[in-house]
């Protein structure tokens, strides 16, 4: 039997930031829901639209409703088994806070290119 979906990130193979902070996600989030990367097929599968995809972060949800930026980010992280981990999410998506994270994660998204473990496919 085919185990429950439980949420995926998705995040682009082709960037080395991402990939770099997918692996720390993975290491040390202890998240249910997947952290992956997505290929074409997946953002065909998932309804993903890819110009809205190079500027940011999927997450599909169990429902296989989607998010992006930082609401994606602080949905996947509420999947943690961890306390904090869970609260941190919270956080990022409460009402007084998310318009700053969104903000953050928008400048880091256009900026991706310049940070530790880029590539050149990370330029917008």
């Amino acid at each position: 039997m085919k185990p429950a979906f439980t949420g995926a990130l998705l995040y682009d193979p082709d960037c080395g930031f991402c990939q770099k902070c997918a692996s720390f996600a993975q290491r040390h989030f202890d998240l249910i829901a997947e952290i992956a990367p997505a290929y074409p097929d997946d953002l065909v599968a998932y309804r993903i639209d890819r110009g809205r995809f190079a500027r940011a972060i999927p997450y599909v949800t169990e429902e296989r409703q989607l998010a992006y930026g930082a609401l994606a980010i602080g949905l996947a992280l509420k999947t943690s088994h961890r306390r904090l981990i869970r609260g941190l999410g919270a956080v990022l998506i409460s009402t007084p806070v998310r318009p700053i994270a969104e903000r953050v994660y928008d400048w880091v998204s256009r900026n991706r290119y310049r940070m530790p473990g880029a590539s050149d496919s990370c330029a917008l």
